[in-house]
């Protein structure tokens, strides 16, 4: 009798980095996926891909290596390296670089820039009057 033949048996896994920003919006970051194949003679073969993706300014996001990304929290566009994001000196959020407005404290958001706009406003009210 003869042995029947047996197909190759295979494995699959996939694992994916996902953000997802406050509007509710999803990015897949990369992952990989693994897979394994188990053949007639015995031998097995192990493929691995790794799966990376590039933000919007230019970087290649390596989560095994340390890498983040971030989405801008004042106009929701992402996803970004850090290299190009800065930190509100009022809020401490991070924001992109075009959301960012130069102060003499240094860089704001938007919505702290009008914060202080409005009372260094009052301010000079007052040393008038």
């Amino acid at each position: 009798m003869a042995d029947p033949i047996v197909p190759p048996v295979e494995s699959h896994d996939t694992h994916r980095h996902v953000i997802v920003d406050p509007t509710g919006q999803r990015f897949v970051l990369g992952g990989s996926e693994e897979l394994s194949t188990l053949a007639e003679d015995g031998s097995v073969r192990h493929e691995r891909t790794d799966l990376r993706v590039m933000t919007l300014d230019g970087h290649v996001v390596d989560h095994e290596h340390g890498d983040t990304a971030h989405t801008c929290p004042v106009c929701s566009v992402g996803p970004y390296s850090r290299h190009a994001m800065t930190t509100c000196e009022a809020c401490r959020r991070f924001i992109c670089l075009t959301c960012t407005t130069t102060s003499p404290v240094g860089a704001l958001c938007a919505t702290c820039n009008r914060l202080v706009r409005r009372q260094a406003f009052w301010a000079f009210l007052r040393s008038i009057f």
